[in-house]
């Protein structure tokens, strides 16, 4: 994977941390924007459910104290029709209460009425069912004074009933969905924004890169020989890309300026030893090279046509006391001479021998 990331585009290498960094931050700040916001609505949806409870609570306690079972019916019809979101509104009367005023009902068999009955306290279910989100509140009606004038059988702080109530969230709940999808278009068009101008700042900022590729690539060509000129390569700006390109043409021009310094001198050798090939010796190499190499080897030619043309000379020297009938001449030679040039000096002094018995 690290072998695949050094391999990548400058600009691939820019986005992708960006796109990762974007991506997490969306996901981690839209987790936590809907924990807050469905808990939010809970809590509002709870506060609002309980200022009903009270207020349906006071109604039917109201109603209930009065004994009058039109009066309890009207009420509780009253509630489910006024307040919105309101499913279900049940009062479940306590044993006594049933067995004074309503003895063919029988007590409820639901748990959850039973345990409020029991524990005295109120109970809120947060439910789903048949694809529906509810809030279930039980409240008990705990009997007071004024209870026990209706309710005789029943003694105060006893539950002479629980109110029943079912309020629905769905309405909240697709609140919440519809605002989070807002949040996610928004968040998804932020990223998509985000990428295309991260895309064309990368292009903008790396297209001065690939001119540079391009430059030295026709620069190593031009080294290499394969082509015979080059240009200076474009500066687009002086930012770092562009003082390091600007740096690269002072150089590529000290590097046009040497090679051409170099061509000159291997010009001029060339010629040189062109001439030496026909037998001029007597000429040497004046040019000065930039590459040290070059310049050794311009030095090694100038000492050999030197020591060319200095044994040749001394062997027409020699040939000139012949011509002269002086062949008691020798050649005179170092004890470094070796080869073919010593050779040819004693051939040169054997020739002075020959030449000296025939002339006796």
């Amino acid at each position: 994977m690290f072998q695949k990331l050094k391999n990548m585009n400058v600009s691939t290498k820019i986005i992708i941390p960006i796109v990762i960094i974007l991506t997490i931050s969306n996901i981690v700040t839209n987790y936590i924007t809907t924990a807050k916001m469905h808990n939010l609505a809970k809590y509002n949806t709870e506060v609002s459910s309980q200022m009903l409870t009270d207020s349906i609570f006071l109604t039917l306690r109201d109603a209930m104290n009065t004994g009058d079972p039109a009066i309890i019916s009207k009420a509780e019809s009253d509630s489910r029709k006024d307040i919105k979101g309101l499913t279900k509104l049940k009062v479940s009367k306590s044993k006594n209460t049933l067995e004074l005023y309503s003895p063919q009902i029988p007590f409820t068999k639901d748990k959850q009425t039973i345990k409020a009955f029991t524990t005295k306290q109120e109970i809120i279910i947060d439910e789903y069912k048949n694809n529906s989100h509810n809030l279930r509140i039980l409240r008990p009606m705990i009997a007071t004074k004024d209870c026990i004038m209706c309710h005789a059988n029943e003694k105060i702080g006893n539950v002479v009933g629980v109110i029943d109530l079912t309020f629905s969230l769905d309405e909240s709940d697709n609140m919440i969905s519809n605002t989070i999808i807002s949040i996610l278009s928004i968040a998804i068009l932020f990223i998509i924004i985000t990428i295309a101008v991260v895309l064309f700042v990368a292009k903008k900022a790396t297209q001065p890169l690939h001119t540079l590729q391009d430059g030295l690539t026709k620069f190593f060509s031009f080294l290499a020989h394969e082509q015979d000129s080059i240009e200076p390569f474009k500066v687009h700006s002086m930012d770092e890309i562009g003082q390091i390109t600007t740096q690269i043409n002072q150089n590529i021009a000290k590097t046009i300026e040497n090679i051409n310094i170099d061509k000159e001198a291997i010009k001029q050798s060339h010629n040189i030893c062109q001439q030496a090939s026909i037998g001029y010796l007597n000429h040497k190499i004046t040019a000065k090279a930039h590459n040290p190499e070059i310049n050794n080897l311009i030095a090694v030619v100038n000492n050999l046509l030197d020591s060319l043309n200095n044994n040749i000379a001394i062997v027409l020297g020699v040939l000139n006391c012949y011509s002269k009938d002086k062949y008691t001449c020798k050649v005179s030679y170092d004890k470094h001479i070796e080869g073919d040039i010593k050779e040819l000096f004693d051939q040169v002094d054997i020739l002075g021998k020959t030449l000296t018995k025939l002339s006796t």
